[in-house]
């Protein structure tokens, strides 16, 4: 093979390269084309999106009430389920003498050497 057989000539090369633009237009095009299809898509779903989006609604007297209930009243009646829970826990081991659950009088305090 000579050298004179691989060299392209001048209109050859010309038309391999625009071959090439061509297809690289052609390609172009499409990628822009699947991008725009693709942005009104993501457009339709952001108006969906914001449609179904709930905003926060002016201030009411009810939820105030609410939101003072649930932060004031409620820990309140915690408060008071735990003491007269304390308090029956502690009648039940005064009533069936468990350890450390005697009633000591003061008198009886005065003699004893250790007060636990």
């Amino acid at each position: 093979m000579s050298r004179e057989n691989n060299i392209l000539n001048d209109d050859q090369l010309q038309q391999l390269v625009q071959d090439r633009e061509a297809e690289t237009q052609e390609l172009v095009e499409e990628i822009a084309q699947e991008i725009t299809d693709e942005l009104v898509e993501l457009e339709q779903e952001f108006n969906d999106y914001e449609s179904t989006l709930v905003t926060k609604q002016k201030f009411s007297i009810t939820q105030f009430l609410g939101s003072l209930s649930i932060n004031l009243i409620l820990p309140f009646i915690n408060g008071l389920m735990l003491g007269f829970g304390e308090l029956v826990a502690h009648e039940i081991g005064f009533h069936y003498n468990w350890i450390g659950a005697n009633v000591s009088y003061i008198e009886s305090l005065s003699h004893k050497q250790h007060i636990y």
